[in-house]
């Protein structure tokens, strides 16, 4: 051997063991072993994302070495694995390929067949399923299932053969706990993903009901300080859904043109509801069945006719806190009045516009809690039937304001039994009654405000006099007398001392008849409208310079011989009236002709009075 030259080594020669010998030329992928020591070569890199199923258990052997198949030729798993003998028993090409296709054959050689790696479904263990969804689920794809004899590939099922799925736990949820399949409970990981449900679908709520989210978000538009309001453009049928979304401190309700179910008044009953308002309803009591109210109400207010009256009239008639019921052209007749009188609360009812005759009339006057009763526009008396009896008037009414306006047949015999009852306030206007007779028992003596509108009284002067000295001894402080052709008796009027408001519109006015009303008793309301007014009247109105503050209020509407210089003189004698001239085209002229400072006490409205059947 020569010094300082290395010697060439034979590649075929067997290598010292002290040296670690090169790796062969190609064969890539794989390294000389040791002598006497057999390597395999390194299993490839498994997927970080999940798509290969990775399992840690070996390849199961085969039970039995009955068959001569090729996997009794191959070498066992057992032991050391015998070393490839040639280069051409290990793939060529990169060295995980080579190695991948190695390992694929070790393992069909154990097997049998080959076993490709398994997609994995989902990254979480297996959880305990939940109630399936209600809604249709899509049917799953094949996977691979793991058998005897090794791995196969299984085929499509249906949601009713494979156990569902369950779904992930709710995102930031990790106060819950799962359980693993050895049974330890674990924290709930979150998770972004959707994991699939039976069938691959994702389970989803039931559908809210859209119109009942519609409604509950326009709460703005239907509910304010405690009232609802609800009309036909926001809801057509309110139903006990409907009343379980009102907030719990609803104390008036109003439906206008809609239709309620007897559930929802049922509903309304776990609210503290203190007033019902309704006008145009249906559809909540078919038939005579039985109407349920809350206990609550203190009032009731409907217009227009709705199903099953006279149920809901037995049902209010049994509200222990019902204070006030009106029912405004609704049809009732007197056995709907008959069922209301039962009632042991209520102090005001307002029947105007209905078919209550003298019978129903009876019921409601001989109610002991009753103070205000309005019978306007009914039918006592019609057609020949009876009039109001004294008899049926109870010793102990109660009843201090009544209107029987409008009942075109009611005479003066029905007056002695309205005598029997301590009215403060009374209005006889558009009746049959044409005299005033003497009232004997002097129940009348309280009476402040009468109403005579559109009667045909006929009295004389004699039977006038006798009258007012009668009125004189009353707290009178109130009459309406218009389009009752008393126009020559007006100025007797003045020997009322208790006098504050004066109605005589209608009326053709005589002159002079206004003044004895300036000289000694000037009401603080006065309405001359449609009295033909002239000049002269408004001399007698302003007969002396002085300013005046007893007159409040005049109102001279529709008269048009009167001009801006009457008008005028009229709001300088009386420096705190409030003229109400109307908005004609006449007045309108006038009006624009008065001075500034004058104009700001003109009211070019027309008047509107409503009798006061609640006291003011």
């Amino acid at each position: 051997m020569t010094i300082g030259r290395i010697p060439k080594v034979d590649p075929g020669a067997t290598q010292p063991q002290d040296r670690k010998p090169s790796p062969p030329t190609g064969r890539a992928g794989f390294k000389t072993a040791p002598s006497g020591k057999d390597r395999v070569p390194p299993r490839p890199p498994q997927p970080a994302s999940g798509a290969a199923f990775k399992s840690t258990a070996a390849p199961p052997k085969p039970t039995t070495p009955a068959s001569k198949s090729s996997a009794d030729a191959a070498p066992k798993p057992a032991g050391k694995p015998a070393h490839p003998q040639t280069s051409s028993q290990a793939p060529e090409g990169n060295a995980q390929g080579s190695a991948k296709a190695f390992w694929q054959q070790q393992a069909g050689a154990s097997s049998g067949s080959a076993r490709p790696a398994p997609k994995r479904e989902n990254n979480h263990p297996q959880q305990p399923s939940r109630a399936p969804s209600a809604q249709p689920q899509a049917q799953t794809t094949g996977g691979w299932k793991k058998t005897a004899s090794g791995w196969s590939q299984s085929s499509p099922q249906s949601n009713s053969n494979k156990q569902p799925a369950p779904p992930p736990s709710p995102a930031g949820n990790s106060s819950t706990t799962t359980t693993q399949p050895s049974g330890r409970p674990r924290p709930a990981q979150p998770s972004t993903a959707r994991a699939s449900a039976p069938g691959g679908s994702i389970p989803k709520p039931a559908p809210a009901n859209t119109e009942l989210s519609r409604f509950a978000q326009a709460q703005d538009k239907w509910y304010r300080d405690g009232e609802v309001t609800l009309t036909s453009d926001i809801v057509k049928t309110v139903t006990a859904d409907h009343v379980r979304l009102f907030p719990r401190d609803t104390k008036a309700v109003e439906f206008f043109d809609l239709q309620i179910t007897p559930e929802a008044l049922l509903a309304m009953r776990e609210l503290p509801i203190e007033s019902f308002q309704a006008a145009e309803i249906s559809g909540y009591m078919q038939g005579d069945g039985s109407v349920v109210l809350p206990e609550s109400l203190r009032e009731i207010r409907l217009g227009g006719a709705i199903p099953a009256m006279q149920s809901f009239l037995i049902a209010a008639g049994k509200l222990p806190e019902l204070r006030s019921f009106t029912a405004l052209g609704s049809g009732i007749d007197d056995t709907g009045a008959s069922a209301l009188a039962q009632s042991r609360s209520v102090k005001l009812i307002d029947l105007s516009n209905n078919q209550v005759s003298a019978k129903g009339a009876h019921e409601l006057l001989g109610m002991l809690t009753l103070e205000g009763l309005d019978l306007s526009d009914n039918r006592i008396g019609s057609n020949g039937s009876a009039q109001l009896s004294a008899s049926r008037i109870p010793e102990k009414s109660q009843i201090s304001r009544l209107r029987v306006a409008g009942n075109r047949d009611l005479s003066e015999a029905s007056l002695h039994a309205l005598y029997r009852l301590p009215l403060t306030a009374v209005d006889i206007s558009s009746t049959n009654i044409s005299r005033l007779p003497e009232d004997n028992n002097n129940r009348w003596r309280g009476l402040q405000t009468i109403w005579l509108h559109n009667n045909k009284l006929l009295l004389r002067q004699s039977d006038w006099m006798p009258m007012l000295q009668g009125l004189a001894a009353t707290k009178l402080s109130e009459i309406c007398i218009s389009n009752a052709d008393l126009g020559s008796l007006v100025s007797g009027l003045a020997w009322v001392p208790t006098l504050r408001t004066l109605d005589v519109s209608c009326t053709a006015m005589p002159e002079g008849e206004l003044k004895p009303l300036t000289q000694r008793n000037l009401p603080s309301f006065l309405n001359l409208s449609d009295c033909s007014l002239t000049s002269a009247h408004i001399d007698e109105l302003t007969e002396t310079q002085e300013p005046d503050n007893r007159l409040q209020a005049l109102w001279i509407t529709n008269n048009p011989n009167l001009d801006e210089n009457d008008y005028a003189r009229l709001l300088r004698k009386y420096p705190n009236m409030m003229l109400g001239i109307g908005g004609d085209d006449h007045a309108n002229a006038c009006f624009d002709r008065l001075p500034a400072d004058l104009q700001l006490r003109v009211s070019q409205h027309e008047l509107t009075r409503v009798f006061p059947l609640i006291p003011e």
